[in-house]
């Protein structure tokens, strides 16, 4: 389902700046990843399936294309995402994706395998509409291949775990992904998420409802 993907352009890549200037700093009580995995859907968590170290990467591919003006796909919907070699994917699963979600890019949000009659569906996990309060966050889980990546892509001022409104994570083993998303300051309507994968088909939409 697609309500409209826009260019990441004035408020959003001021997000994107601030997010990549600031880094949030788990509490004593945050879930590790692998407790995450297994957190209620729509619950409060951190994203997993993803090291940190490639999230770190994401944000300073795209804080280098906003400063530089090159690589306008780490910024922009209306820019063509890079390609995903599903050739390679199936040669290494797992070494590809994690240097295929090396970098993040909005477009991927609508990137599938609609084209291929063997590709497995994409799976909402967790439930298709969420709500949370105002400045909280909410998990979004699916299931696809393993190893799988999977991306994320909010319009509506929302952020996950690299600070930017759009992540890239892998699935695990068992083609579990979960990418938390919480509400930007301010944002007291909805939220919407796209979510998609190059290795199954279709797209999904997540609509959260913050409560003031």
């Amino acid at each position: 389902m697609n309500c409209g993907l826009l260019s990441i352009t004035g408020a959003l890549i001021g997000l994107v700046i601030a997010g990549c200037a600031t880094r949030a700093q788990p509490t004593e009580d945050s879930p590790k990843p692998a407790d995450a995995a297994q957190a209620t859907p729509g619950a409060v968590g951190p994203s997993v399936g993803q090291p940190p170290t490639q999230i770190e990467v994401q944000r300073h591919g795209v804080t280098a294309a906003a400063r530089t003006g090159e690589a306008p796909q780490r910024l922009s919907t209306f820019a063509a995402p890079s390609p995903f070699d599903a050739a390679a994917w199936r040669l290494d699963p797992q070494g590809y994706a994690q240097r295929y979600a090396a970098v993040a890019e909005p477009s991927r949000g609508e990137v599938t395998a609609d084209g291929e009659a063997d590709a497995p569906p994409l799976v909402l996990v967790s439930p298709p509409r969420l709500e949370v309060a105002a400045g909280g966050s909410a998990i979004i889980v699916l299931d696809t291949l393993p190893f799988a990546p999977a991306s994320f892509f909010s319009e509506d001022m929302a952020s996950f775990a690299n600070g930017l409104p759009y992540i890239t994570l892998v699935a695990d083993a068992a083609g579990r992904v979960a990418a938390t998303v919480r509400a930007g300051a301010g944002v007291t309507q909805l939220v919407r998420v796209h979510a998609a994968s190059p290795v199954a088909r279709g797209t999904i939409l997540v609509c959260i409802d913050i409560r003031p």
